[in-house]
């Protein structure tokens, strides 16, 4: 079905509790992408959205979503598909604070909590996210 997306690194995962059908992705966007990676993701959440409207993604897009300008794709996705996002960092240093590692959801998506947890530095220098 994902044909046409081949070459961007997400899983999708369908996970059906009778009720409702949720689409999980994980994702992983090099820094170095061109905005053809946006485009695709665009496709893919399309696609998708015409199983389930409910859909979680999540994963490391290398884009700062607490300082990138409104002009950026990403913002279009977001908007495009009415998702919501956490906006707690995932990357803190002495010197500045980042969000690369966005959880993103549906608007109607009941979240009881979402946010990051510290883990050890020797595993990464990212916060780890939960939804």
């Amino acid at each position: 079905m994902l044909s046409d997306a081949t070459d961007i690194e997400c899983i999708w995962i369908e996970v059906d509790n009778h009720t409702c059908k949720y689409f999980l992705c994980c994702i992983y966007r090099p820094p170095n992408s061109d905005k053809s990676f946006w485009i695709k993701l665009s496709w893919c959440i399309d696609k998708i959205g015409e199983l389930s409207d409910k859909i979680i993604l999540v994963g490391d897009i290398n884009v700062d979503l607490l300082n990138t300008p409104q002009s950026h794709i990403i913002r279009e996705i977001i908007s495009t598909h009415n998702l919501i996002n956490i906006h707690e960092p995932t990357r803190t240093t002495n010197t500045s604070s980042t969000l690369l590692d966005p959880i993103l959801t549906s608007v109607d998506i009941q979240v009881c909590e979402s946010g990051t947890l510290t883990i050890d530095a020797s595993i990464s220098d990212h916060r780890a996210t939960f939804i």
